[in-house]
C-alpha cells in the first residue's frame, strides 16, 4: 500500500547536473530526489524497467518545501532554511546506499532575520559567475560570493514574495507578489527600472490578482506574467509589446526563452510554447494539475523538457513526442 504522503508530493524545483543525465527535483516535504536519466532512455529490448521511473535516490534537506535549486560546478545548491547548502554531484549520482546519509559538502549561513520563520526561507535562486542571487522570505535578493561563503550585497525594493529571477550579464530582473518587476544593475543596491504589469489594461486580470509569477530576459527582450497576461516588452524602452496566451484562464508560474520560443507554464494543466508573433505553437497537457516548475537540457541534442507540479509525476517531454514518459518522485 502506498504512503498516503505520496498523494500529496508537490515538485517545486528542478536541476540538472552538469552532465545533464541526472535530474534533481525538489519537494514541498523538504526532500530532493535523484532521477537518472540517461538509463531511463538507455536502449533496452524490454523497454526501460519500471523502477527507472523512480527516483534512485531520495533524501530529506529541511522540513520546510524546497523552493529553490540550482547547478553550479559540480554541486547541487539547495536553498535550506536560512542558508544554502551545497552537495556534490559526484556522490549524489552513485546509487543509494541504506546505510549511508547524504550529506552536505559545504553551507554557507545566509544570516536572515527571524519572524517565525517566515523571512527564513529561501524562494528562488539563479546562478552568477561563482555566486548565486538568492530571493529569501526577507523580500530581498542577496547576493553570495560563493568563495568566500558571505553575502556580498543585498538589493532590496520589493515589498512580497519573490518569485522568479533572470540574469542576463550585469542585468537582473525579478518578479514578486507585490505586482512589480523589478529590474536591477547588478552593481547597485536599489532597481533601475520597475515594471507593473497589472497596470497595463491589456494585461490586468483583476480575478486573478497582480501578483506576478514568472520572469525571463535574453539580449533584447523580457517576458512576465502572473495574475496578469503574459507581456512581452521591449528590454531597452521597457514598452508592452505584445499580449501573450491572451486566450488563456490561469495564471502564469513560469517562463523561459528557447532559441525562436517562449516556454510557459500555467497554474493549470499545461504547458505552452509559442512564437515572438504570439503565435501558439504547441499546447501541451501535463500530468501535473499545477505546473510549478519546468527544467531544459540545453547540451543534449533531444534537449528534453522536464514539467513538475502538483503531484509527484514529472512529464518528460520530447519535441517529436511531447509527453514521452512520465517518472515519479517519493515523498
Amino acid at each position: 500500500m502506498p504512503n498516503i504522503k505520496s498523494f500529496y508530493v508537490t515538485v517545486l524545483s528542478q536541476a540538472l547536473s552538469p552532465c545533464e543525465e541526472f535530474l534533481a527535483a525538489g519537494t514541498n516535504f523538504g526532500n530532493v530526489n535523484i532521477f537518472n536519466i540517461k538509463s531511463l532512455y538507455a536502449e533496452d529490448e524490454q523497454g526501460p524497467r519500471e523502477s527507472l521511473t523512480l527516483p534512485q535516490k531520495c533524501f530529506s534537506v529541511s522540513t520546510k518545501p524546497l523552493q529553490a535549486i540550482t547547478s553550479l560546478n559540480d554541486n547541487l545548491l539547495v536553498g535550506g532554511k536560512n542558508c544554502i547548502e551545497a552537495f556534490s554531484w559526484n556522490q549524489l549520482v552513485l546509487p543509494q546506499n541504506s546505510d549511508e546519509k547524504v550529506k552536505p559538502c559545504w553551507k554557507v549561513d545566509l544570516r536572515l532575520p527571524t519572524d517565525f520563520g517566515t523571512k527564513e526561507t529561501v524562494d528562488c535562486m539563479i546562478n552568477g559567475e561563482n555566486s548565486t542571487f538568492v530571493a529569501c522570505g526577507d523580500n530581498n535578493i542577496h547576493h553570495v560570493d560563493l568563495e568566500y561563503g558571505k553575502v556580498k550585497q543585498t538589493f532590496s525594493g520589493h515589498t512580497d514574495f519573490i518569485h522568479s529571477m533572470s540574469l542576463v550579464g550585469n542585468q537582473l530582473s525579478s518578479a514578486s507578489e507585490d505586482g512589480t518587476v523589478c529590474i536591477w544593475d547588478t552593481r547597485k543596491s536599489k532597481p533601475n527600472h520597475v515594471i507593473t504589469p497589472h497596470l497595463e489594461s491589456k494585461l490586468n486580470r483583476p480575478h486573478l490578482g497582480k501578483w506576478v509569477g514568472a520572469v525571463a530576459m535574453n539580449e533584447d527582450w523580457l517576458v512576465c506574467g502572473g495574475g496578469p497576461h503574459l507581456g512581452l516588452y521591449h528590454l531597452r524602452s521597457l514598452t508592452m509589446s505584445r499580449v501573450l496566451l491572451e486566450e488563456d484562464v490561469h495564471g502564469v508560474n513560469n517562463v523561459m526563452f528557447h532559441e525562436d520560443n517562449i516556454i510557459v507554464g500555467v497554474d493549470g494543466p499545461f504547458v505552452y510554447q509559442c512564437l515572438f508573433s504570439g503565435d501558439i505553437t504547441v499546447k501541451m497537457p501535463t500530468s501535473p494539475l499545477r505546473v510549478y516548475s519546468i527544467c531544459l537540457q540545453k547540451k543534449d541534442a533531444n534537449k528534453l523538457l522536464f514539467v513538475g507540479g502538483s503531484g509527484g509525476d514529472i512529464d518528460i517531454c520530447t519535441s517529436s513526442k511531447l509527453q514521452d514518459q512520465v517518472i515519479r518522485c517519493l515523498s
